[in-house]
């Protein structure tokens, strides 16, 4: 069944009908998430079930005033910086031996060739515990290597190991690109993509707050010195979704 999510024009999404932790289906190709040893059964069977939730965007009008616990939003932060960082995540989650501790670019011109970018993403929440939230990424992304072209449009999570909470914020975390072995001759590689995060309340399924941002990633050969690696935010929302980069299936 498609829902479209009031006013929010192509939002929408059957998300039941959308592959959840797509796992890495090639031997060669990027990455949207961190990928603690891939993404067997161990790493998925505790997540929240975004993928069969179909969120609007009204929130409960007493939200805001009624001591319900329902968590409130004020506001979401791009993090790109060891500065106002959250902690306690694995030091290496990944193939790249990059930390979700410290966000920003991260390149190994040297051992590997793997770039990805890492990032945090704060829910800070003025009221209510923010244990109580949960979160669905959408991502829309084309990444070319070795001559090919990787595109994926797909329900993100995000996976356990990319939550972290404090007593005011849910923090997620992730760090796509190209965290593998690479070689000379797999460059030059790219990696562009569209992200929507949502933070919900997943006793309603009602969105709480949310996040577009664009991350872009070129590197032209093994040991590049200087190869593109950012990211943006493009919308965010307090209360409503932004719209979804992974158009709904008809």
């Amino acid at each position: 069944m498609f829902r479209p999510f009031p006013g929010s024009g192509e939002l929408g999404h059957d998300f039941s009908r959308v592959g959840v932790f797509a796992g890495d289906r090639a031997r060669f190709g990027a990455q949207d998430q961190t990928q603690s040893g891939g993404l067997g059964k161990e790493t998925t069977e505790n997540v929240p079930p975004e993928s069969k939730m179909t969120p609007t965007t009204t929130l409960d009008p007493g939200t805001e005033t009624s001591g319900s616990g329902t968590p409130v939003i004020d506001s979401v932060e791009l993090i790109t910086s060891s500065a106002g960082a959250v902690g306690g995540f694995k030091e290496k989650e990944d193939l790249c031996d990059a930390s979700l501790n410290k966000p920003g670019p991260f390149t190994d011109p040297s051992w590997n060739g793997a770039i990805a970018n890492v990032h945090q993403i704060h829910f800070h929440v003025s009221q209510g515990w923010a244990g109580n939230l949960r979160a669905l990424r959408m991502v829309n992304r084309t990444a070319t290597g070795r001559g090919q072209s990787f595109p994926e449009s797909k329900n993100d999570g995000p996976p356990p190991h990319e939550y972290q909470f404090t007593k005011d914020k849910m923090v997620i975390a992730d760090a796509p690109g190209w965290c593998r072995t690479l070689k000379e001759d797999d460059f030059p590689i790219t990696y562009t993509g569209d992200f929507g995060l949502y933070a919900y309340d997943p006793l309603n399924n009602k969105i709480l707050a949310s996040v577009a941002y664009h991350v872009e990633i070129s590197k032209a050969h093994f040991s590049d010195p200087s190869p593109v690696n950012t990211v943006t935010v493009t919308d965010k929302k307090i209360g409503s979704g932004v719209k979804s980069p992974v158009p709904p299936k008809k």
